[in-house]
C-alpha cells in the first residue's frame, strides 16, 4: 500500500511486474513459520494455537486497519491519477 504501482501499460503489466504481491507473501511465509516454530518449541495443543492465531492475528488485523485509516487514506488523496 505503501509503494502502489500507478502507471502501467495493460493490465497484465500492473500484475506481472509488481513486486507487492512477493512482499506480501514473504511476510505471510515468515508469519507461518513463526507460529509452527512457537508451536513446535512449547509443544502447543491444537486448541491454544487456535486461539492464540485467532487473537493474535485479529490484533495484526485491527492494527493494519488503524494504519490504512490514519495513515494511508491520507496519502491516496494527495495522489493525482
Amino acid at each position: 500500500l505503501l509503494n502502489p504501482k500507478l502507471s502501467w501499460d495493460n493490465e497484465q503489466q500492473a500484475v506481472k511486474q509488481n513486486m507487492n504481491v512477493l512482499y506480501n507473501m514473504i511476510i505471510m511465509l515468515l508469519t507461518a513459520a513463526g507460529i509452527i516454530f512457537f508451536t513446535i518449541k512449547f509443544s502447543l495443543s491444537l486448541g491454544t494455537v487456535i486461539l492464540i492465531v485467532v487473537i493474535g492475528l485479529g490484533a495484526l488485523n485491527l492494527g493494519a486497519h488503524k494504519l490504512i485509516h490514519t495513515i494511508l487514506i491520507p496519502k491516496f488523496k494527495q495522489i493525482n491519477l
